[in-house]
């Protein structure tokens, strides 16, 4: 598992050559780090860790998005496995208790494999 803050989108092949098997974390706002891109490009050979933002999603959205965002992130991710739902950094303390206990029953509702 390697951690690199950012876009890092340039690099994976290379750590991938060198035996990088989970990329942590995703921060979607960064270049090149859109889940959807990542899964199509690497998906075949890494697990993702992260995705959902910790600077502007979960400390100021609603609800409901924060429940669009972690659905969009399992739909564009885990097609054949490979990701693992988390927030894409540590959760600071002006996240609302009530907006993790959203992502992570959000997780629960629409993170089933079928």
């Amino acid at each position: 598992m390697f951690h690199c803050d950012g876009s890092m989108f340039e690099l994976i092949p290379d750590l991938i050559e060198i035996g990088m098997d989970i990329l942590n974390p995703i921060q979607p706002f960064s270049k090149g780090m859109a889940i959807d891109a990542l899964k199509k490009s690497y998906g075949n050979v890494l697990t993702f860790h992260g995705g959902i933002d910790t600077q502007q999603i979960l400390p100021f959205e609603t609800f409901e998005m924060i429940q669009k965002e972690v659905k969009d992130k399992i739909t564009k991710a885990s097609k054949d496995g490979g990701y693992i739902l988390s927030p894409s950094h540590f959760i600071q303390d002006d996240v609302p208790l009530q907006n993790i206990i959203t992502m992570y029953d959000a997780a629960i509702e629409f993170g089933k494999y079928e």
